[in-house]
């Protein structure tokens, strides 16, 4: 094959006498500028954006007004055409969608090959159906971009070139399954597509190197797992964690006699993702006041596994919780995750002698008015 190869670059380049080792350099820069063009245009079709149900396009076909318009593609990933019929083209990228539909004009009889003309441009992408499993905070069937409420109005819609910029990549999916969870694999995420798998690494969301957030279209099925370790670069917030997380919280203790007293009113808190429990502490006033009464104060947290229904609970003294750094002792919070202060022992003593004191002199906030 070498020799084959050789002799040919002899005869191409009518040098019949070129050395051996120029012959070999000439084969391996043709191979490398062969691979580079072949990686380009692998890299080009992964980023590209395909297209899903329900988007919209305005398909130009060259001397030919019948077929020429404004199209979506159905439930099936076809577009109907006069004449032609569906053609699938969901899944595809504009490009190649371009030369199906010049294929089917073709071997329908309505186009020669080499006078067809065929451009697609992009009015609107529809909203897409996910299924996200594993790793994830809410595991599901999820949509990815939505358009706000008041662009749903046809009088309202544009329709430009190109379209609005999408939310219907991975991580767009990622986010509205509520996150990954701190144990994900992100370097293995598993895309399936018309039966087909892939692996994606979602590293650089994280370090902000380069990224593959590839483009999605509707049935597209999203699979993370599960390490069964923790990760710490995940529990913040980031494209693919949570943004911020809600807990219940019980204040209803001296120095804040209510939680209305304790700005708590909803009975839940908001806390930016990765928070702590001494975090949780400290916004829901179970801390500080008078060091006497309040320093010996504990708390409880309960957390409720969504699958299984295992509760898990924490008992802690808060100033033990301030002064121990320990992952066990101080954990990050979760959604859902339900939090209660209690009394110290001083303040536990002072609140039994005042029941004592209710019981035996009941009449004490009693005031007698002798009549005249």
């Amino acid at each position: 094959m070498i020799t084959m190869l050789a002799n040919f670059i002899r005869r191409f380049f009518r040098a019949p006498h070129l050395p051996d080792f120029l012959m070999i350099g000439i084969l391996w820069a043709i191979t490398i500028v062969a691979a580079a063009i072949a990686l380009a245009l692998l890299a080009r079709e992964a980023h590209a954006l395909p297209l899903s149900v329900g988007d919209r396009l305005n398909l130009t076909i060259y001397d030919g007004a019948d077929f020429s318009g404004k199209y979506q593609i159905n439930l099936n990933g076809a577009i109907e055409l006069p004449y032609a019929g569906p053609v699938a083209i969901s899944g595809r990228e504009p490009g190649r969608a371009e030369q199906v539909i010049a294929t089917a004009l073709v071997e329908g009889g309505f186009f020669k090959r080499e006078y067809l003309r065929v451009s697609i441009q992009l009015l609107e992408l529809a909203p897409a159906e996910i299924s996200v499993e594993g790793a994830v905070f809410y595991p599901g069937r999820h949509r990815v971009n939505v358009p706000p409420s008041r662009d749903r109005a046809p009088e309202k819609s544009e329709e430009l070139p190109g379209g609005k910029p999408s939310e219907r990549y991975l991580s767009d999916a990622l986010r509205a399954a509520g996150g990954v969870q701190p144990t994900a694999d992100i370097r293995n995420i598993e895309l399936a597509r018309h039966g087909e798998k892939q692996l994606i690494d979602l590293t650089g969301m994280l370090d902000g190197s380069a990224v593959n957030d590839v483009p999605l279209i509707s049935g597209d099925v999203v699979t993370v797992r599960d390490t069964g370790a923790t990760d710490s670069r995940l529990v913040r917030p980031s494209r693919i964690t949570p943004p911020g997380i809600k807990v219940f919280t019980s204040n209803l203790t001296a120095p804040a006699n209510n939680n209305n007293a304790s700005t708590v009113s909803t009975g839940t808190i908001s806390l930016p993702y990765g928070s702590r429990l001494s975090q949780a502490m400290v916004a829901a006033n179970c801390t500080g006041g008078t060091g006497a009464t309040n320093a010996g104060r504990t708390v409880v947290m309960a957390r409720t596994d969504r699958l299984s229904g295992r509760n898990t609970t924490i008992h802690a003294s808060v100033e033990d919780l301030f002064n121990n750094a320990g992952e066990a002792a101080n954990p990050v919070l979760l959604e859902g995750d339900s939090i209660a202060c209690y009394d110290s022992g001083v303040t536990n003593l002072r609140d039994i002698f005042r029941t004592l004191a209710d019981i035996l002199l009941p009449f004490r906030g009693i005031s007698v008015f002798a009549p005249r």
